[in-house]
């Protein structure tokens, strides 16, 4: 990304923030005022749902504009390479312009990376699909890299999973690259010299890595060969099946796996972790039903415990000193984990906010300063 567009995201992420900090009511209309003269932002400002409509607009048009110049005959892969420059140029531009986050800059992106991926696969006649997909993988992320649009980092991972699904040891390469993706893809989401696009990046790789994972050792995958189908989508091909005498692990594993990710956001103090394990929790708990249908009674009773339990935690919390045990605590978090207020706006506000009035001064106030004295435990003097 060009230096202009890290600052503009920068910016408009403070911004984000600090209107945040003001629905929070931590700080008022004239310090969010400050903040946004203070910084203010070099492009459109739209509505989500605005940015979805343009998104979709543009997204007609390109394709609009792609048949009537080729029309619907999908022969020859050069013109969809041609059209594929032709949108990443355009996209260059739209994100060096005002504007840029509007919707129609990822318009434009997306459509260059299918058309890329459209262009390989009538190219090769659609019979490499493992090369499709690992051109996918790095095509989404270096337009993730280059553009900043997060999700395409969470594209860039599914392609690559489904890369390693085309490999006779798909299940185990999706458990070793799970695993190793999920660690370093939380150290990066967390790290601040990133810009938020590519933390955010980061944390969709997090996600999918860590469904990888669960896809890989989870039983009820084991028994449908889910990975293997995955694996088999475009020609048949021999794959190494897990032992037969491993299913009690991966049974085991499919309770275990969700209680670390749980652990690892506790301990850590993750959100993302948090609430990854809650995700694979539940679908754990849907493996079980799959297994061991339960009635409505059960599930009845697991629900009430489970707000039993969320109404104990929040009336522990609330009613602990200081409202907090072990560093948790009910009330929303002020940090760029939580989603909600991120750390740089207290920085900006800090400086933004203007200073508290003084008293002013009047013309009949009998002080006046100097003269004063101050002394203690033996010493003494004046002070001018």
């Amino acid at each position: 990304m060009r230096s202009a567009w890290i600052e503009a995201e920068r910016v408009g992420e403070v911004r984000r923030a600090a209107r945040d900090w003001k629905k929070a009511g931590v700080i008022g209309e004239s310090t969010l005022a400050a903040i946004e003269t203070e910084f203010p932002y070099p492009r459109i400002e739209l509505a989500r749902a605005w940015r979805v409509l343009v998104l979709v607009l543009v997204s007609v048009a390109i394709l609009g504009i792609q048949l009537g110049i080729f029309g619907f005959d999908a022969r020859g892969s050069a013109r969809y390479f041609v059209y594929a420059a032709v949108l990443a140029a355009a996209t260059e531009v739209l994100r060096g312009s005002r504007l840029a986050g509007t919707g129609s800059d990822a318009a434009t992106s997306f459509w260059t990376v299918v058309n890329l991926l459209i262009g390989v696969g009538v190219l090769f006649d659609a019979k490499e699909a493992t090369l499709v997909s690992a051109v996918a993988c790095v095509a989404f992320a270096v337009a993730c890299w280059r553009w900043g649009f997060a999700i395409y980092g969470a594209f860039a991972a599914a392609a690559g999973f489904l890369f390693l699904a085309r490999s006779p040891y798909g299940r185990l390469g999706w458990a070793i690259a799970g695993a190793l993706l999920c660690i370093v893809s939380a150290r990066l989401a967390g790290r601040a010299r990133l810009t938020p696009s590519r933390r955010r990046a980061f944390a969709g790789v997090f996600v999918v890595s860590a469904l990888a994972v669960y896809g890989a050792v989870n039983l009820y995958s084991r028994d449908e060969r889910l990975v293997e189908a995955i694996g088999l989508f475009a020609e048949p091909r021999r794959f190494v099946a897990p032992p037969s005498g491993a299913r009690s692990l991966f049974a085991a594993a499919t309770a275990l796996l969700p209680v670390l990710f749980l652990a690892w956001g506790i301990r850590a103090r993750r959100r993302l972790a948090l609430d990854t394990g809650a995700l694979l929790a539940a679908l754990s708990v849907l493996t079980l039903h799959y297994y061991f249908r339960f009635g409505s009674i059960p599930i009845t009773v697991f629900g009430l415990a489970l707000i039993g339990f969320a109404l104990w935690l929040n009336r522990l919390l609330t009613r602990a000193p200081d409202g907090e045990v072990s560093g948790f605590t009910a009330s929303p978090l002020l940090s760029a984990d939580s989603g909600a207020i991120a750390p740089a706006a207290a920085l900006v506000a800090a400086g933004a906010a203007p200073a508290s009035p003084g008293l002013p001064h009047r013309d009949d106030d009998p002080f006046s300063p100097g003269g004063g004295r101050y002394g203690g435990g033996g010493a003494s003097g004046t002070f001018d």
